[in-house]
């Protein structure tokens, strides 16, 4: 899920700030099935002809819970 969106548009660049959580499940993971993440998406967007792109995006984890090795392959 991510929510609360937050866009600041100043000429031909902008920034944006969302939160997500994240549920991730391997029925056969070693250790448990379950992890779940917390964070906060912040992006930089540029305008360019063909319309606004994403110049970057950082991932700040806020907390995690369960079993990592499920998302680790």
């Amino acid at each position: 899920m991510v929510a609360t969106h937050q866009v600041v548009i100043q000429g031909e660049t902008a920034t944006s700030r969302c939160y997500l959580h994240a549920q991730h499940i391997r029925k056969h993971a070693v250790g448990g099935p379950h992890y779940v993440v917390a964070g906060r998406y912040e992006d930089n967007f540029v305008r360019t002809p063909q319309g606004w792109r994403i110049k970057n995006r950082t991932l700040a984890g806020m907390w995690t819970e369960g079993n990592v090795a499920v998302v680790r392959g």
